[in-house]
């Protein structure tokens, strides 16, 4: 049994981390290695030992449930059936053929190679083996600085020296939460959302409570409630292209926000990972832009979707702010970190998101056409600003999304179950179709295999 702790997980793999862990728990099954009827660890448990979040182990039980290699007693937990004979009965996670909805990273024959290429040899011509040189920390000054003068056009106004270079949007997220949460604090949450944010708040032993998403933002009644009976530390928004709804906050919302953090002695902590794709290309207005108090820490992530491997993230936030926090924890290769200051002075940057913003927008729009011609009788769907996937809510409940996942995916089509969007782990009849790495060819038959299966 001890072998289902030293499961490895690759988070920067095509397939979704629950699969990976199905496979790998799977595998383990038919191994022998887990005997019929032995109780596998907690939920809890196990994504604490794997670091992923409590949802990701949810999704993956059930999916082998649905392939009957487990089953769950309510109040004991979830116990192994053992090994099988019955091939139709193993989960195939072959997905190289398969139509991957769930992939939130444009395909790699989408990368600017020539643009990339020529800002590696720039660097390397320019400052030879110094090149691979550690930039000072919190990040290399000149591409700060850069970043500082992109924040502008954002309507955002920061000194290099309140922009911090970091890897990802949850090491923004872990370096804020060791300044300025302690155990027991409070953390308000937009529901749906992508919890792996919440992971890193449950490790620091934050309480999570979730806010419901409307189409213009959290809804702030429900909001102040909790506001007005217990003190809150962060308030979590992702004021464009929210994941997985696609909602955008209004601009009423977003100055509201900052009141009521102001009026409550809390911070927002704002994610941006989607507004370069904003269908009508409306130039972004974070809530970050209408902040004069210093209430909000914006995590920028420039490419995150479209640049994976060569992308930078900016943690941006005020003097006060950044002094409580560990800068030794903004380190990002000082390598990728020149050579993207060269990407971005040459216009490279820029220039490769205009051209994926028009893909995303073609793509968009095949998947609407499609969901209203094909779905729209047995999914709910509400149309948003842009991005990069839609959020869809079957019309029959009784049909959970993560049976329909496992359905789909013994016909080479993943998806992304609503389960992995819920604090609760709960199976919520919706479900997401990425389709940032998927052509307009896959997208048609992709939709059409979704719709053979909901007709049965």
């Amino acid at each position: 049994m001890d072998t289902i702790y030293n499961i490895s997980l690759n988070k920067s793999s095509s397939t979704p981390l629950y699969l990976q862990l199905a496979g790998a728990i799977s595998a383990i099954i038919q191994k022998g290695d887990i005997r019929p009827h032995s109780q596998l660890p907690s939920v809890r448990k196990l994504a604490k030992s794997l670091g992923v979040n409590n949802a990701t182990v949810v999704a993956a039980y059930k999916f082998l449930e649905s392939n009957k290699q487990l089953y769950s007693n309510v109040g004991r937990g979830t116990f192994a059936l053992g090994i099988t004979n019955k091939k139709s009965e193993q989960p195939d996670f072959d997905l190289k053929s398969a139509i991957n909805f769930a992939k939130e990273t444009i395909d790699s024959d989408l990368f600017p190679i020539e643009a990339i290429k020529d800002a590696f040899s720039k660097v390397l011509d320019n400052e030879r083996g110094s090149a691979f040189a550690y930039s000072e920390t919190p990040g290399l000054l000149p591409l700060r600085t850069q970043i500082s003068a992109d924040l502008l056009n954002y309507a955002i106004q920061a000194k290099a020296d309140n922009v911090w270079l970091i890897p990802d949007i949850t090491t923004g997220v872990d370096i804020v939460s060791e300044a300025l949460l302690s155990v027991s604090d409070t953390v308000l949450m937009e529901a749906p959302a992508s919890y792996s944010i919440g992971g890193v708040f449950q490790e620091k032993g934050a309480r999570i409570i979730t806010v419901p998403m409307q189409r213009d933002g959290l809804d702030l009644d429900k909001l102040e409630a909790v506001l007005k009976t217990s003190p809150v530390k962060f308030i979590c928004a992702s004021s464009y292209i929210q994941t997985p709804t696609g909602y955008s906050y209004s601009p009423e919302k977003k100055q509201k926000l900052i009141e009521l953090a102001c009026h409550y002695d809390t911070y927002i902590v704002e994610r941006d990972t989607h507004s370069e794709f904003i269908l009508d290309n409306t130039i972004p207005k974070p809530i970050k832009a209408f902040d004069n108090k210093g209430r909000v820490i914006y995590i920028k992530s420039y490419g995150r979707s479209s640049l994976p491997g060569f992308s930078i993230t900016a943690l941006v936030a005020s003097d006060c702010v950044l002094s409580l926090c560990n800068k030794e924890k903004a380190v990002v290769s000082g390598f990728i970190a020149r050579a993207f200051e060269r990407f971005m002075a040459a216009g490279h940057y820029h220039k490769h998101i205009k051209e994926m913003a028009q893909i995303m927008k073609a793509r968009f729009s095949l998947v609407e056409c499609a969901i209203f011609e094909k779905l729209s009788s047995y999914v709910e769907y509400t149309p948003n600003l842009g991005g990069t996937g839609v959020w869809l809510k079957l019309i029959d409940e009784s049909l959970t999304s993560q049976k329909l996942a496992s359905v789909l995916l013994k016909e080479k089509v993943v998806i992304i179950p609503g389960a992995l969007y819920h604090m609760q782990n709960i199976d919520i009849p919706y479900f997401r179709l990425s389709f940032a790495a998927v052509d307009e060819a896959a997208i048609r038959l992709g939709i059409d295999k979704i719709a053979e299966l909901l007709k049965k």
